[in-house]
Formats: C-alpha cells, structure tokens, sequence
C-alpha cells in the first residue's frame, strides 16, 4: 500500500486537504506507514468503508524470508511413530492421515476449542534439513494464506505445537482429486455405462473453469503453482472445487526469499513420473512445461501453469494422460520436447484446437493469460465459436441461423419467392465464369494449405528437437552437479581404433562412413589435460546414457508418433533423423552418442556447436556445415548452454541432424502430383536441400559451396514476409512458386508447381 493511494481515496466533496491530513498525521504520530494513515482516516470517518476494504484487499503478496528453524522447531514423526494422541495444551487432536503432500504429511485432526475438524498438514523428517524444510514450509502457509479465494483452500492458521512440530490448518474437504473423479469416469466409460451428469464433458469443464478462476486470481496476486495435476485439485461433495498443495508455488520473478533445493530430482523405488520432485527442477514430470525443465525458476511466469492446465485439461477431454510413458526418464524427454498423445479423432476440433494453444512449446504461442484461456473454454460451452479455431463463414452463417430461427425462416421464404421471378437467368450468365474462378481460388488454396502443413510439420520436428535438447541439457546438468560417480566402464577415442578394447557391438554404417557403437558413448580430452583430472566428470556423464539412447530410438519414425517396430531397429532407422548427441565441457572434455573414434586432437571449444551457444541462455540453431567427426554429411547443430546451481557456465550439450532427413521424410508431396520439386533454402537464398538432386558428399575439410535458388523473384518474396504463391516468368512450363518459412531455424521451404497440371488445363 502507497500513502498516494491513501490520499486518492479521501472523497473530494469533503473538502478536505490529503497532503495536510497527511502531515498531520505525521506529526502527531511519526509514522509514515500507509496502513496506520489509512485506519488514521478511517477513525475520523474520511474515508468510506468500501474504499477502506478496496484498498486492503489490493494488497500484493508478502513473503517473510526463509527463517532459520529456531531450536524449539521439530519435524513430525510419520505416520507409524505418531498415533492417537493429544498433546498437553496442544489445540488440536490428530485422528490420523488422510493423504501425504510434497513437503508434509497431512492429519485429520479436531479443532478443541472450535469443535471442528480441520486437516492439518506438518513437516516430515524426509522434507530436507531443518532451516530449509521449515523456510519453504512457511513460504507454502504463507502464500496460501495470503490467496484468498473461493477456489483455494482456507488456512486457518499457523501452529507450533509444543514439542516444537511445526504445521498449519486447513479446511477440511469432503471429497476426491481430480484423479480420483477421472478414474470413477474412466471405469464408467470402459464399463460401457452412460454417464451420469456428474461426470459428462461439459461436467468436467465446469470443473476446471473453477480451477482457472483460481489460478487467474493466483496469478494475478503474482503467484504461480508449479505443481498442478489432477492429485492437487479437490472436488467437494457439493461441486466445490478447491486447488491444493502450494508447496512449489512461488513469486514470479526474482525473489530475496529464495529456497535451495532440498533434495535431488532423484525419485526413489517409490516414486515415479507422477511424484511430485524437489531439485535443480521443481514439479511433476508428467504435468510440467518445458519451461521448468529449461528455464530457471525465476524466468518462469504464468505461462508455465497454463501448459500444466492444457494437459489436465487434455486428461478431462480424453480421459488419458496427455504425456506417456512409464519411466521418469521417458516421461521427462517427452516433456522436454513438448511432445503429447494426439487429441482423439472424435474429441470437439474446437476444444483440440484450445489444448494445442495452451500447449504449445514457445510460450509466446499460448493465450496470453489464464483468464483468456477460460474464456475460450467458455465459447466452447456457450456453443460459440472459440478463438482458437475460428468459424469458417459457412460455420458462422449455421450458428446465426440456429440462434435466429424465425428470422431465418422468414428471409429463406422470401428468397425462395424472388428467386422464382426471374434470378434464374442471371445466375446461368455467370455462373460458368464463377466456377472457373472457385475452382483456381480452392486449387491454389489447396495448395497453400499442403505447403503450409509441410512446412509446420518441418518445424514441428525441430521445435522436438529443441525440447530434446532441453532434456538433455536438464540431465546433464543433474548428473554433473547432483550425480554420483559411476563404477562403470567407459571407451576413449583410441579405444575404439584398439581392435582388444573397443565395444563389441562396433560396427561398418554406410550412413556414418565408418565404424560406430550404439551401446557406448565415445569420451574425448582436450590436449594436456590428464585423464586423473577429468575422471569425475566422465563417471558422472556415463548415467546420461539410456536417455541419449532414447532420443535416437524416439527420433527414428518421420510420422512423429516415436514409435519403431523392434523388428526393424537397424542402426540405419534409429539414425534416420539425429546424427550425433553430444556434450563439452569448458574443460574441454567431450562425448558424442553414438561412439566412433574421434579425430586426434578434438577440441569441442573450438567447433561452432560449442562457440554460437558458450555462455549464453536459450537454444540455438547455427549454420549447415559439414561434419567434422567423418560422416561427410551437412549437418544442423543445435545446442544450448548448461549451467550449475550457482549460475556459472560448465559447458554445451546439443544435437545434430543431417538435412538429407528433410529430403527424404518431409519434402514429399505425394498429394499434390503438380509439385515439380520442392527445395530447402537459407536466408541467403542458397539451396541447403532439394528433392530431386542429391547432393554430392563433401569431404570433412572443404568449403561448403552452396548452390543460388535459380529465381530471385521468391527471395524478394520471402524476405517480405508474404504468404502467397507467385507465378514465375519465363518458365515452360508455367511454374508457380509457394513458400513457408521456418520460424525456429531462419530456413525456408520452397515448392515449385506446374500451373497448368495444377489447375486441370
């Protein structure tokens, strides 16, 4: 609260001075504090009480900081070691768990001196050290308190009991989560029963139209979850529903307040994908964003719930969790690629439509709050056509005339009566001229639209990449600085050249012109570093193995589902899209995936992979260039930076994939048999990739010489940024030239089409 605030509110018609109420107010009190000047005003009925309350309720979020845990504070037993019990003087009787959160566990207890129940959440012994569980405990109660709001549970107060346990009360809900009511519609549903309205679509958006009110309110207060899933949120008896569990909430941007990590983003035997995880990376792996995998938690803002959001909401609509897998390290390298399950075929296009939004991978994509992402929802309800997937005019046209029947009744009657005296006539003139019109305008539409469709899906596939590359930079990261050392083994370049060490599944690939491992990982070391010296960041890097393996066995199928038929996992296929993963280190130590003997002297700090992203944030794509290690193919690195705990830079990790993949998986237009060939083109307008004419290898070493796209007109074109086909000149036959333009990469893709084939002359 600012004393300019206090002042405005100080009705006018009262004739009274702020500035010298205000001083007054000074003198006698020397105080300068905008609350006790406002209760000052209130006390002589100079301001109204709804500008008193107005004024107390617009108060932002605060937050203490992170307290040491005084040495009368205690963690609470678990569960087994607590009982039935009531403490001397204590306030209320625990009756035993209900449920354990993220940080604590939680008791039905009785209020003695209310004579209610409530549900009563205290730290555990396994939240983290003292000063740590009790900082971030408080923050939790605190934040909760504060977001006073019909969807958000009530806190009722902070206790200490007195052994020294620390906890706070809650509202005692009657109920189930979310995944509860999904699984009770899930049974209902395979059972073959009608639902009942309890659990019906529209049902099920109500629901979660509550739970965005909540987090629009939350977010507007500056506060963001972190943690939304459908075990977070409760559903009352009465239709009540409440978000739960603000455990990982924090303030948006940077915070004093801030609480180190108590624990790794290592789950044990017990937890899984689903578990709520405590590290470098806060949240639930298969309901997070990829911003919390590849942002720190300071950069992150209200857009990283709403993707949470579209994947409960996902869940809502199909009744399966949007993001599969079974294995913590499956789940978080589809999430870092902001990969999901296709929408259902008979799922609403429009809600498709509003999930895809509040999912999309660049955070610039989504709605642009939470409120707006509701109101769509709400179009959909209303029967109204949703921004997401606007109304074709036909579309528009049927809902005018379903909302105004009669007079839609009365002008199709009079239409019908004119069009008897004499429009027939009229018509037949024109209408040869108009069909001929339609037909080139749907030809060329069509063709606009298959471009379009090929060149999102391209994007599509590096935008996958781009999550890949985020996934690994998280694990490498959380080897590096959270990691064990690994008693296993690992190869040295010179190892593989050593017929008696090298990995027994080595072997000749035409693709890679040489000899290469699936199973091993090649290390490299700078020149004059020891190998004592890098020893600890080798054995740490070997556990990001299975996961590098799994981007190659994901990345094998074109189609995008991530799926390989195991009778045709051939080192070929599982090559198809990626070439190489790999990781340096601002030592200089390097590993590439798969392994192959590396050329003598390697030096990652010195290849582009490494230099275009050193140092800075985000991911990168940089510039074709022939591959270095002897593959002879022209390459796409992307890479991004990683960083330790304290934000110093330890090096890059990153991909890179060979552009003949875009030839061969995702040039072809087999829909439009006018295509004459489609091309791949840089900014330059040099031609990186075509689909008739394969290019000839170049050997690691020389210049890579592009050759011009032959037609400057579709240069100029691009760099205007249009979106219409252009009909070349000069050419037999007539060609016409359509284009899309790749956003994360700079690329371009160019589709030349025989008009005359095109538009049936």
């Amino acid at each position: 609260m600012r004393l300019s605030d206090v002042k405005d509110v100080i009705p006018k018609r009262s004739g009274a001075d702020p500035d010298g109420l205000l001083a007054r107010f000074q003198d006698e009190t020397g105080s300068d504090d905008p609350e006790r000047f406002l209760s000052y005003l209130k006390g002589r009925d100079l301001v109204s009480d709804q500008a008193f309350h107005a004024l107390h309720a617009r108060e932002p979020m605060e937050l203490t900081e992170v307290l040491p845990a005084p040495p009368h504070v205690s963690l609470a037993r678990d569960a087994a070691g607590a009982g039935h019990k009531t403490k001397e003087k204590a306030r209320y009787e625990l009756l035993g768990t209900v449920g354990k959160g993220g940080m604590g566990l939680i008791w039905l207890a009785r209020d003695l001196n209310l004579r209610r129940k409530v549900a009563l959440k205290q730290l555990t012994r396994d939240a983290g050290s003292p000063d740590e569980a009790v900082g971030r405990f408080v923050r939790e109660v605190q934040i909760t308190a504060q977001l006073d709001h019909p969807h958000i549970v009530p806190v009722y107060g902070l206790e200490v009991e007195t052994d020294g346990t620390v906890g706070y009360a809650m509202k005692l809900v009657q109920g189930v989560t979310f995944g509860q009511f999904l699984a009770e519609t899930r049974a209902a549903e395979s059972a073959g029963r009608r639902l009942d309205e309890a659990h019906t679509l529209s049902t099920r958006l109500e629901h979660f139209l509550k739970v965005c009110d909540a987090i629009s309110y939350a977010h507007g207060k500056g506060v963001i979850h972190r943690d939304l899933k459908p075990p977070n949120l409760m559903l009352g008896s009465y239709n009540e529903v409440y978000v739960m569990d603000w455990g990982l909430a924090r303030l948006m941007g940077p915070s004093s307040a801030r609480v180190t990590p108590a624990v790794e983003l290592t789950p044990g035997a017990d937890e899984g994908p689903d578990a709520t995880q405590l590290g470098t990376i806060m949240g639930t792996p298969r309901y997070m964003s990829p911003d919390q995998l590849s942002m720190p938690s300071d950069q992150l803002d209200g857009r990283s719930d709403q993707y949470s959001l579209g994947l409960i909401l996902f869940e809502l609509i199909t009744l399966q969790p949007a993001i599969p897998g079974d294995s913590l390290g499956e789940v978080m390298a589809h999430t870092a690629a902001g990969r999901k399950r296709p929408m259902p075929a008979a799922a609403p296009a429009a809600l498709a439509a509003i999930v895809d939004k509040t999912t999309a991978f660049r955070r610039e994509d989504r709605f642009e709050s939470v409120g707006a992402l509701a109101a769509d929802v709400r179009r959909f309800l209303r029967d109204e056509a949703v921004l997401s997937l606007p109304d074709t005019p036909i579309q528009r046209l049927l809902r005018a005339m379903a909302r105004y029947r009669r007079v839609t009744l009365s002008v199709l009657s009079f239409v019908i009566a004119v069009s008897s005296l004499g429009l027939v006539y009229g018509i037949y003139r024109q209408n040869a001229a108009l069909e001929a019109a339609r037909h080139r305008e749907q030809r060329l539409d069509e063709l606009m639209v298959q471009v379009s469709a090929m060149g999102q899906g391209i994007e599509n596939h590096f935008l996958q990449f781009e999550g890949a590359v985020q996934g690994l930079a998280a694990a490498t990261v959380q080897a590096l600085t959270h990691g064990t050392p690994s008693k296993d083994g690992f190869l040295l370049s010179d190892e593989f050249r050593d017929p008696l060490r090298r990995p027994a599944d080595l072997r000749k690939s035409e693709r890679y012109h040489g000899a290469v491992s699936m199973q091993s990982p090649v290390f490299t070391l700078p020149p004059g570093l020891p190998l004592k010296d890098a020893l600890p960041d080798i054995q740490r890097l070997t556990s990001v193995v299975p996961l590098r393996r799994q981007m190659f066995l994901q990345s094998g199928d074109v189609n995008g589902d991530g799926s390989i038929d195991p009778a045709e996992e051939s080192l070929e296929n599982l090559h198809r899209l990626l070439i190489w993963s790999f990781i340096g280190l601002e030592n200089g130590v390097s590993s590439f995936y798969p392994g192959t003997a590396i050329p003598a002297g390697y030096d990652p700090r010195q290849r582009p992979w490494y230099t275009m992203s050193a140092g800075k944030r985000g991911v990168r794509w940089g510039s074709p260039h022939v591959d270095a290690v002897g593959t002879k193919l022209l390459l796409l690195p992307c890479s991004t930076s990683i960083f330790d705990d304290t934000g110093h830079f330890i090096g890059v990790v990153g991909l890179e994939l060979t552009l003949e993949m875009v030839k061969k998986g995702l040039l072809a237009m087999p829909s439009v048999p006018a295509v004459t060939e489609t091309f791949l083109l840089d900014d330059e307008g040099s031609i990186l990739v075509r689909s008739h004419v394969e290019r000839p290898p170049t050997a690691s070493g020389e210049e890579l010489v592009l050759e011009p796209f032959p037609y400057r007109a579709v240069i100029d074109e691009l760099r205007s940024g249009t979106r219409e086909e252009i009909e070349l000149a000069g050419t037999n036959p007539p060609l016409l030239a359509a284009f899309e333009r790749l956003r994360p990469i700079h690329l371009n893709v160019v589709v030349l089409v025989d008009r005359d084939r095109l538009l049936d002359r």
